[in-house]
C-alpha cells in the first residue's frame, strides 16, 4: 500500500456572486472526474499495457490479445511489440499507464477519494506517494485565480501554497512532528509519547510536552507529573 497524501483546494470569493458560482461549478466538474483527469486526460489505450514494458514478437502479441479477449484480467498487463512501443513513445511519450501517470500527473493513481463541501468552495482528494504535478495546479490557477492549495503526507509533513490572480504567491512547508516514547516508569504499559519541540501545521500550533499515542489532539501536560495526573484523573480514561 502507498503512503497517502491528503490534498485540499480552497477557493476565495472573487467578490462577484456570478463569478463565484461559475468557479464553484468548475469545482464540481473537477470533483466528478478528478483534477488530474480534468486537466491532463490519460490516454485510454495506455491502460492496457504493463509496466515495465515487455517487448515481444508480433505473434506473441497477438496471442496475448486473444487471451485478453476471453479473460479481462490480462488487460493492464499486455506486452508490446517494438513497432507499437515506438508509436506510443512518439505519440504519448510513454508505453504504459504507470509511467505516463507518474510523469504527467506526478502520481500513479491520479486523484481518488474526492470530497467537495456543501458550499462547493473546498475540494479534497487523495494521491499516492506524492502530490499532483505542479503543472496541474498551474492549469487550475488559469480558471480559478484565487485559492489555497495544501497537502499533508500521512506521516505528518506537508505544505500550503497561495495563489492570487492566477499567480503563485507563497509556499509554507512543515515537517512531521518529532515524537519519542515516554521513558518514565509511571507510564509503564501506557501509550504516552513526548513531542520534543513546539510544532506547527495546518491544524494549528502545539506545545512540546506529553501526548497520548502520538496524537496532537490528546495533550496530557507539559511535564511527566502533569501527564500522569491527567491519565489517572477520574474524568479521563485512555485505556
Amino acid at each position: 500500500m502507498p503512503n497517502h497524501v491528503y490534498n485540499t483546494i480552497s477557493i476565495e470569493d472573487p467578490g462577484s456572486l456570478e463569478e463565484f458560482n461559475k468557479q464553484k461549478a468548475i469545482m464540481h466538474k473537477i470533483h466528478d472526474v478528478g483534477i488530474c483527469q480534468y486537466f491532463k486526460p490519460k490516454p485510454k489505450v495506455l491502460s492496457l499495457y504493463r509496466s515495465p514494458a515487455k517487448i515481444v514478437s508480433e505473434s506473441e502479441y497477438l496471442e496475448a490479445i486473444e487471451k485478453a479477449i476471453f479473460d479481462r484480467e490480462f488487460l493492464g498487463s499486455l506486452p508490446i511489440t517494438e513497432k507499437l512501443k515506438l508509436k506510443f513513445e512518439k505519440k504519448y511519450g510513454y508505453t504504459n499507464w504507470y509511467d505516463w501517470c507518474c510523469y504527467v500527473w506526478g502520481t500513479k493513481w491520479g486523484a481518488y477519494d474526492p470530497y467537495i463541501n456543501e458550499e462547493g468552495d473546498e475540494y479534497s482528494f487523495s494521491t499516492a506517494w506524492s502530490t499532483v504535478n505542479s503543472e496541474i495546479i498551474e492549469e487550475f490557477a488559469k480558471i480559478v485565480p484565487n485559492f489555497t492549495y495544501s497537502w499533508v503526507e500521512e506521516q505528518g509533513f506537508g505544505a500550503e501554497m497561495t495563489y492570487e490572480n492566477g499567480e503563485f504567491m507563497h509556499e509554507w512547508f512543515f515537517d512531521a512532528p518529532e515524537f519519542k516514547e515516554a521513558e518514565e516508569d509511571i507510564f509503564k504499559d501506557q501509550e504516552v509519547t513526548v513531542l520534543l519541540s513546539d510544532y506547527k501545521n495546518l491544524e494549528g500550533e502545539f506545545k512540546k510536552g506529553y501526548y497520548f499515542a502520538y496524537d496532537l489532539n490528546e495533550f496530557l501536560g507539559k511535564t511527566a507529573e502533569e501527564a500522569h495526573k491527567c491519565l489517572t484523573s477520574e474524568t479521563t480514561n485512555y485505556e
